[in-house]
């Protein structure tokens, strides 16, 4: 986030808002500036807030739908008034209704039966880059539930975790597309299953259950064919390569998008 290390350009805001949750609590907030990278914004709640913590941004959506990193604070700005400087980290990852994904999930179905599991994926996850590229879609979470959802009913029973990795070195997981439900006294060991793959970055078997290590995801295969495992580490691999690079996609998309209202307002406001 610094001057230095900036990747991509600022693009200021006079009078945008949105919302920023903290431990849970939503506050509001005025936008300073905004990049592909990361936001910087003021608050005007008295709260707590340290370096390296954890928070939600809105961003292009009502509801706080970034995770990102506080990376400086400046409370220099006045009474009551903080600055933060946050990193984006990954977009929060929500279960859609159904409906949503459904014709998604019927062209991918033609697909299917022209090609292989494998060819199929490979072409399913180029036509997603265009539809994203295009602006026609602008939600990851329907787009990482389609695909588990469409996996599941090709390859076999699965779930899928998302790892997230923390300033001190350890690896959170979150289970991000719940496929099939298993018993609760199971949740903690699991969670731990897939931090332990992620951390080795090597794919285990627990309780002869498969987690299948793919970098940011982590596929908890419950099918019955060993056979797919190879091909389940194939697809995890591309799956999570190509969720950093839709992140990076839906960003641009909206710091274009939110760029150009920008500029309206100023053309506005010259008149």
């Amino acid at each position: 986030m610094s001057e230095d290390h900036r990747r991509s350009p600022r693009i200021p805001f006079e009078q945008l808002r949105t919302e920023i949750e903290i431990g849970g609590v939503s506050y509001p907030v005025q936008v300073h500036d905004l990049s592909q990278e990361g936001i910087r914004i003021v608050l005007e709640s008295n709260v707590e807030i340290n370096p390296e913590q954890e928070v939600k941004v809105a961003v292009g959506k009502i509801s706080p739908n970034v995770r990102g990193r506080v990376r400086w604070v400046n409370r220099s700005g006045g009474p009551g008034a903080t600055q933060l400087g946050i990193e984006f980290e990954s977009f929060v990852m929500e279960a859609p209704a159904e409906d949503d994904v459904e014709g998604l999930l019927d062209a991918w179905r033609e697909i299917s039966h022209t090609y292989s599991i494998f060819e199929s994926f490979l072409h399913i996850l180029l036509s997603l880059d265009y539809e994203i590229v295009e602006g026609k879609i602008d939600d990851l979470s329907d787009v990482v539930y389609s695909i588990t959802v469409w996996l599941d009913q090709r390859v076999g029973a699965l779930n899928l975790w998302g790892v997230l990795r923390e300033p001190d070195g350890t690896h959170a997981a979150q289970l991000i597309v719940a496929r099939h439900a298993l018993p609760a006294d199971q949740d903690a060991g699991r969670r731990a299953n897939a931090a332990k793959v992620a951390r080795d970055a090597l794919t285990g078997w627990f309780d002869g259950r498969p987690y299948i290590y793919g970098g940011d995801v982590v596929i908890e295969y419950l099918g019955q064919d060993e056979g797919q495992v190879d091909l389940l580490q194939r697809l995890a691999v591309l799956l999570s390569k190509r969720m950093q690079f839709w992140s990076k996609l839906l960003m641009k998309n909206i710091s274009l998008q939110l760029f150009g209202e920008e500029l309206e307002r100023q053309q506005q406001k010259n008149k």
